[in-house]
């Protein structure tokens, strides 16, 4: 017996949405092991950048999970949260001169991944389905 309700009938943009955000996390995985196995670990914050990378990783994975339970309010921190994630690329990539070109491609393709989920995840068939959960009246 399939459930009732808007968290078990997800529109296919909130689909797709979901599946370019896990795919950006796993590209940015690469990232981080090419950039650890080129320049070492110890350059790039050693354990404490890793745990901290590894916490960030944690609470998309975790808003992304929120969201498909049908979550306003995780959509919502995750735009605030790539848009942090935005200013920092365009800081990082004027304070490091020099980054390798295979690590700026996987960046842009991160973040063409990561906008593409957005305008999915604002799409009218999302902000549909996102308003339909009655238990959803936070935001």
């Amino acid at each position: 017996m399939i459930p009732r309700g808007p968290a078990y009938h997800k529109p296919k943009s909130f689909i797709a949405a979901k599946n370019l955000l896990y795919a950006s996390l796993f590209i940015a995985a690469i990232v981080i092991f090419l950039r650890d196995a080129t320049q070492g670990m110890a350059t790039n914050g050693g354990v404490q950048g890793l745990l901290l990378t590894l916490a960030g990783y944690a609470m998309m994975i975790f808003l992304i999970k929120q969201m498909s339970l049908c979550r306003k309010w995780a959509r919502t921190s995750l735009l605030v949260l790539f848009v942090l994630m935005a200013g920092s690329y365009l800081f990082l990539t004027k304070s490091y001169a020099v980054i390798p070109f295979y690590e700026r491609a996987l960046l842009v393709l991160q973040f063409i991944l990561q906008i593409l989920a957005l305008i999915f995840l604002y799409r009218q068939e999302c902000n549909i389905w996102f308003n339909s959960d009655p238990t959803n009246r936070l935001s």
